[in-house]
């Protein structure tokens, strides 16, 4: 795993959350290829280069915002955090209230950014966080 492959989530992950209305615009890492021939990449696009800019290949083209930890950490209510546990990463509500103890769940992941995204699909298929553009 490079340096990187740590600071964003892995692609079945970004892809949930693309399909969930994570917002894809903008600068930032991307998952993406030109054809279903290709595999992945995982590539920084700065925010004055559009998508379009790689031409009639970008109609054919599939991609997935990667948010980094800290992107998603922005879309987490303040209430929850995420630590190194042994060998792996928990994401957890902090203010744990007796009477709604079992409200979220624990999840549990191989790096940071991926227990983040779990937390963060949880919380937005259960209604408690929506996705607005601009945020």
């Amino acid at each position: 795993m490079n340096w990187v492959e740590k600071e964003v989530p892995n692609l079945e992950l970004c892809k949930r959350l693309k399909r969930l209305g994570y917002p894809q615009e903008g600068g930032g890492w991307y998952y993406f290829r030109f054809s279903k021939k290709e595999d992945f990449e995982l590539s920084f696009f700065h925010k004055e280069t559009p998508l379009s800019f790689y031409g009639a290949s970008y109609k054919h083209m599939e991609f997935y915002k990667a948010p980094t930890c800290r992107e998603l950490g922005e879309w987490l209510p303040d209430e929850f955090f995420s630590a190194r546990l042994g060998e792996e990463y928990v994401c957890a509500n902090m203010e744990i209230n007796p009477t709604e103890k079992d409200k979220y769940p624990t999840m549990n992941a191989d790096t940071e950014p991926n227990v983040r995204a779990k937390m963060l699909i949880w919380l937005v298929e259960n209604g408690y966080v929506k996705f607005e553009e601009g945020k």
